[in-house]
């Protein structure tokens, strides 16, 4: 190091300005180096502080318990649209996926798109506009089989724009269901 080559220079060698740069710099590199050990005394005193390993050793657990559920989730989420695929055909379920797992929509019967259409309009016309997305989402929180309806009101909660990627699915759902039974848009 530096300062260690310094220390061995002569002084009565140097001329007054020289000794007078030496010893500047050399209690500058001192003050750095000492600094820079407190720094990281401080920074190992951190790294063993119980609050602080605690507090890591929550955030790790909490991270780990989540990737469990989401796991967990997805696993539970793709037996159901399997098991819905197999029953009422692919063109008629979709896995929609999201940050905390999958979310297993099914395809609203015609009827269903008729009722909603017939009603959400009407509401429309009266100014209802409120009233006219709140049947609307009734409708397709009524199209979701996975996860629970507290779940996924939990999630729509969460992220506000999941009801609208919902309501998008469930529309393509019911252009591949008419498209399939040769009915067109």
């Amino acid at each position: 190091m530096i300062l260690e080559k310094l220390k061995k220079l002569d002084p009565q060698k140097l001329s007054p300005e020289q000794r007078s740069e030496l010893a500047d710099v050399m209690r500058r590199l001192e003050d750095a180096a000492q600094e820079r050990s407190l720094l990281g005394a401080q920074e190992e005193a951190e790294r063993t502080d119980p609050a602080r390993l605690l507090d890591e050793a929550k955030r790790q657990a909490e991270e780990q318990e989540l990737a469990a559920k989401i796991a967990q989730r997805l696993r539970e989420g793709n037996e159901v649209w399997s098991r819905a695929a197999r029953r009422v055909g692919q063109n008629s379920v979709a896995l929609v996926r999201t940050v905390e797992g999958p979310i297993v929509v099914r395809s609203l019967t015609t009827d269903d798109y008729k009722q909603m259409a017939k009603r959400v309009e009407a509401l429309q016309k009266d100014g209802k506009d409120d009233e006219a997305n709140e049947v609307a989402e009734s409708y397709i929180d009524g199209a979701v089989a996975y996860p629970p309806a507290d779940e996924v009101a939990a999630l729509c909660e969460r992220y506000p724009l999941l009801r609208g990627k919902l309501l998008e699915v469930l529309q393509q759902l019911g252009n591949a269901r008419a498209e399939t039974s040769g009915k067109g848009d």
